[in-house]
């Protein structure tokens, strides 16, 4: 049975690429470094994901370090 689109999840991977690519263009307008921050209740893979792209994509505004907030 073929799942109807509409009910499927979002694409995790495309929706991170949509997502550093919106990143990187604001980013090279203003030559800003950033530090991203990933939060360990969900949100640290998408962090580490963006990291890795953003950093490849722009290594001089996107830090070589990671940040993570934890409540432990």
């Amino acid at each position: 049975m073929q799942q109807d689109r509409r009910n499927a999840p979002p694409d995790a991977e495309q929706a991170l690429a949509t997502l550093a690519s919106s990143l990187a263009e604001q980013a090279s307008g203003d030559g800003i470094q950033r530090i991203l921050i990933g939060i360990h209740r969900g949100g640290a893979w998408a962090a580490e994901r963006l990291h890795d792209i953003l950093s490849d994509r722009c290594p001089q505004l996107f830090l070589q370090h990671l940040g993570y907030l934890s409540d432990r």
